[in-house]
């Protein structure tokens, strides 16, 4: 059956969705399987792709292959995979429906994505005056302090980084896009001001990351490409001169204490012992447990499955340590977790998906190019705060689907 596009209802159900974007993972589910339900009695059709039945099905028999053969429970799996088609599937009716109008999409995410860093601002600009969080009552967020009366702006989302890395996209939007319109630089700001108040490391380098790539490759200027190189030496030439173990967070200050997470982080490789990460900061210790599990753990090939690397955690790394467990649900890195539960087949190939797909004609794709690397980075949830979404967004702005 033909679908019959309802502009009105196009644009409430856009809202719907990328409202539900910005919420934690249940909420985001709910509401995109009410906007299948909303489709499907306007339509009455549903679409399934026949290469994500594939996917999911090469998937579910190597997982559960693995799973047997090592030895492991169900538990984790059976909810992983069934939890991951249903908001896949219902992403892809919602992307058929609006006949995969990326760009009017895109419009009302950078409205949203604009009001949310400005309720970034104002929440680290009213916790500075008065030592309130003015967004405590959700979630049961947590204060993240750098030092007395600076917080780590979270708005709406639960942690700094998150919250810093969904405007990640935006920003380099309007960094690459080739129309200027005077709103930009207001927009810019905004959202720079909104990242660096952050504190979050992760960000940081991804816009170090995103200044790299501009300077040194996108734009074909000697002399800004010359600046650039020495902006890059002086960072790195700051790092090192600086490269010092500092005790505690509250008295390292703001950009000693991201110095801190980069310094022990690579020191942290050099020995690579779970015992020696238990003396390194939480993040370190989070990030290079998770790694030093992933790379441990059997079946490296294939991987022991989807949802299975909390039990290659338990399995590989005993300790009494006080925080033993941290982030071992989601590997703390998307690329961590797809090695760790898929081996490093599927780990090449993520990485093969998002070379063939990039394009570096659309400042859309660009910046979700960038989103989807930080959360390689730090970030291993396989659906949270819209990742399905930009997925579908990255491929269908993509080189290998417009060519």
């Amino acid at each position: 059956m033909k679908t019959i596009v309802n502009y009105p209802l196009t644009d409430a159900i856009q809202w719907m969705v990328l409202f539900g974007a910005f919420t934690e993972r249940w909420y985001e589910l709910s509401i995109v399987v009410l906007v299948s339900v909303i489709i499907f009695w306007r339509t009455m059709d549903l679409h399934f792709s026949k290469n994500l039945l594939l996917l999911f099905s090469i998937i579910s028999i190597f997982s559960i292959f693995s799973i047997t053969y090592i030895g492991y429970t169900y538990d984790k799996f059976t909810q992983q995979v069934i939890t991951l088609f249903l908001i896949v599937v219902c992403y892809y009716n919602f992307f058929r429906f609006i006949d995969r109008n990326i760009d009017s999409l895109f419009k009302k995410y950078l409205k949203i994505i604009y009001i949310i860093a400005m309720m970034g601002l104002l929440q680290f600009f009213i916790y500075a005056l008065t030592g309130y969080n003015i967004f405590s009552f959700l979630y049961d967020v947590r204060t993240f302090l750098v030092a007395p009366r600076v917080m780590r702006a979270t708005s709406i989302l639960k942690e700094p980084s998150e919250f810093s890395v969904l405007l990640i996209p935006s920003l380099t939007y309007f960094l690459f896009k080739q129309r200027k319109e005077n709103k930009d630089t207001k927009y810019k700001i905004i959202l720079l001001s909104a990242i660096l108040v952050s504190f979050s490391t992760t960000a940081y380098v991804i816009l170090v990351l995103i200044f790299i790539y501009k300077y040194f490759f996108y734009i074909k200027n000697i002399l800004l490409r010359s600046f650039a190189i020495i902006f890059v030496i002086i960072i790195i030439l700051y790092i090192y001169l600086n490269e010092t173990k500092v005790e505690g967070v509250m008295d390292s200050g703001p950009l000693r204490n991201t110095e801190r997470h980069i310094t022990q982080t690579l020191e942290a490789f050099s020995n690579m012992n779970p015992a020696s990460f238990e003396a390194l900061n939480l993040s370190t210790y989070a990030t290079m447990t998770n790694l030093w599990v992933s790379i441990n753990s059997p079946m490296r090939l294939i991987g022991t499955g989807l949802g299975t690397h909390v039990q290659n955690y338990k399995s590989q790394y005993e300790s009494e340590f006080r925080y033993y467990g941290l982030n071992s649900e989601d590997a703390y890195s998307l690329a961590v977790r797809i090695y760790s539960e898929m081996g490093l087949v599927g780990f090449i190939l993520s990485i093969i998906f998002l070379i063939i797909n990039f394009n570096k004609r659309n400042p859309i794709n660009i910046g979700f190019a960038f989103l989807l690397l930080s959360q390689m980075i730090r970030g291993g949830h396989y659906f949270r705060y819209g990742l399905v979404m930009y997925i579908f967004m990255y491929y269908f702005t993509g080189k290998s689907y417009n060519k």
